[in-house]
């Protein structure tokens, strides 16, 4: 994959912004201080992760610890947490308390969205049960919340 300077020259603006030395923003970064310089240059690609913990720290936000969890990982845990909330369980004050609000907010756009019509071709029962979770936590009214940037839940208008 060849380097696209934009990347560099990003990254080197968010550093600016942080008015931070290019010794610490690359020790926030978690990179050595020579791979930092040879990003902002352009000699080489900017990772995704090393992109998005830079923007964190511009908007002087903890850049991530971890790398983002898989696309898989995160259907089976919106599935499970809809079979959940339709067995009765309390799902949605568990994802309240829990500190990463990623899943509380890809349930609640879960809820508004539902389940892809191409999964009542495929498993027309996960796909019935989806739908009648969606509708009965819709009916409860959670369908006008919504997680903020800041993590914090807020209820939309109607």
């Amino acid at each position: 994959m060849a380097p696209r300077p934009i990347h560099g020259l990003l990254l080197r603006r968010s550093r600016r912004r942080t008015s931070r030395s290019p010794a610490e923003f690359a020790g926030d970064l978690g990179i050595e201080l020579a791979l930092l310089e040879s990003y902002e240059n352009g000699g080489e690609p900017v990772p995704h992760l090393v992109r998005l913990a830079a923007r964190a720290l511009e908007h002087r936000l903890e850049p991530l610890q971890e790398p983002p969890t898989d696309a898989r990982d995160q259907w089976v845990d919106l599935v499970s947490d809809m079979l959940a909330y339709a067995r009765e369980e309390p799902v949605i004050s568990r994802l309240l308390l829990d500190p990463d609000r990623g899943r509380l907010r890809r349930f609640l756009d879960f809820l508004v969205t539902g389940p892809d019509k191409a999964l009542a071709l495929t498993d027309p029962a996960l796909f019935r049960s989806l739908r009648e979770a969606c509708t009965r936590a819709l009916v409860a009214g959670w369908g006008r919340y919504r997680v903020g940037t800041d993590g914090r839940v807020r209820r939309m208008r109607s």
